[in-house]
């Protein structure tokens, strides 16, 4: 049975909406207030088919004289395999291909950092999952850690937004060609700012609110986006680390470690229950 935190525990979560419901209930489960302030809004991304169309050729995936095939850098056959580095790149790459085109990378293996994106690639019609099978490396770090280097040259398709791109330098010891494709972006929420600072000035006023215990964060995005937009005494607690930051994983927490946050706590696996347990592990250490 999960300890209870306690009711007197208010943090502040920053995932986007859509996504927000069951680490919400997860924390409440322990007796955390929940402060629903999501930092992120994803927006669709214009797509640069011409820069995969060089990388492409760069790759001699495609002839440079073969006009077709650069008519259509997002057909499969230019691609050994696709790595999902999260549920947004599955759902707008969905978005981005016809029912045809999807139906012609259903035989294209799927490489994902942990397992529970691969219900939402099979909906589109993938078949083949490669996933790292010790849950400790549901993280990029331990993707590439346990993943083997492949005989022969793979081109891969990375879709994900301009935040989350990978470095092509730490796959190609696995044989791997990565390419990033941008297809959405993290924009942050028009109304953010005013809740912020609203929130701040509740904080010196509001007997349930006398402070907020941590900010929850589960992307890079979300971090850049909450420093931009906080304020006065929340955003003191914050660099203080009297305000202590839950981090989702480790790219996460180099962002808050480059903006020179001092307290930051990160899950071990880039999930819910990764999460959950630290708060879990960060309360036990506090009594």
């Amino acid at each position: 049975m999960k300890s209870q935190i306690g009711i007197n525990t208010s943090v502040i979560k920053t995932r986007p909406a859509g996504q927000a419901a069951e680490l919400s209930q997860a924390l409440q489960a322990l007796g955390i207030n929940v402060i629903e302030i999501p930092m992120v809004e994803i927006i669709p991304e214009i797509i640069n088919l011409e820069k995969l169309s060089v990388f492409l050729s760069a790759n001699g995936s495609v002839n440079v004289s073969d006009s077709n095939g650069l008519d259509d850098p997002l057909s499969a056959e230019h691609y050994k395999g696709i790595f999902f580095s999260s549920p947004n790149g599955i759902e707008y790459f969905g978005k981005l291909l016809t029912p045809a085109q999807l139906a012609k990378w259903s035989d294209k293996p799927v490489y994902l950092i942990g397992p529970k994106a691969k219900a939402q690639a099979a909906a589109l019609g993938f078949k083949k999952f490669w996933i790292p099978q010790n849950p400790k490396n549901y993280s990029l770090n331990g993707f590439l850690t346990e993943l083997h280097r492949f005989s022969d040259l793979q081109i891969w398709l990375h879709p994900c937004s301009s935040i989350t791109q990978v470095v092509p330098l730490e796959f190609q010891f696995l044989n791997v060609n990565i390419q990033n494709l941008s297809v959405y972006r993290p924009d942050c929420p028009k109304d953010n700012q005013s809740r912020i600072v609203s929130l701040s000035e509740t904080l010196s006023k509001s007997e349930p609110l006398e402070k907020i215990s941590g900010i929850v964060f589960c992307s890079s995005s979300a971090v850049t986006n909450f420093s931009n937009c906080v304020t006065g005494s929340l955003r003191e607690a914050w660099l203080k680390g009297s305000c202590i930051s839950i981090s989702m994983g480790a790219s996460t927490s180099r962002t808050l470690q480059s903006l020179h946050i001092k307290t930051i706590l990160e899950a071990k696996t880039a999930s819910v229950e990764g999460l959950v347990q630290a708060f879990i592990n960060w309360h036990e250490i506090l009594t």
